[in-house]
């Protein structure tokens, strides 16, 4: 099993935090697409390629949204994937400032080598992407 924790100060108030990390759901339709949708749960398909070893996954997971302080996340179903769940925490300074802090754990169903290495690594590319589209809409004010 990896553990990936990350987090980073963006120039924005909470609440356009919080609309970028929801609109990140429907910024690549190609991969990534809202499943349905019922109060503060929200489930997501999401697709990788070109994944060592395996190629391609498919997963589903669901959010739970704790506005505009708080989405866990947690494996529904997926394809090569047996744990993967965390959560985005947001902290406000009160001074248009927010610190945004995500963990994930994560494990595959495979036994291969170096395989906690290489999920890192995978993770670590994937998660930068996703707190650098934050940072960039949040700060662009949407």
């Amino acid at each position: 099993m990896a553990t990936l924790k990350k987090s980073i100060t963006v120039d924005a108030e909470q609440k356009d935090v919080w609309n970028a990390i929801v609109s990140y759901r429907d910024s690549q339709p190609h991969r990534r697409r809202v499943v349905s949708s019922e109060g503060e749960r929200t489930v997501v398909e999401e697709s990788f390629t070109g994944l060592p070893v395996v190629g391609e996954s498919r997963l589903v997971y669901e959010e739970t949204e704790t506005p505009f302080n708080r989405i866990d996340f947690r494996l529904l179903e997926g394809e090569h994937l047996s744990k993967f769940q965390g959560a985005w925490i947001l902290t406000s300074d009160g001074n248009a400032k927010t610190s945004v802090e995500v963990t994930a754990e994560f494990d595959i169903d495979l036994q291969v080598p170096f395989k906690d290495t290489i999920l890192n690594q995978l993770a670590e590319m994937d998660m930068s992407k996703r707190i650098s589209y934050i940072k960039d809409t949040a700060e662009a004010g949407q």
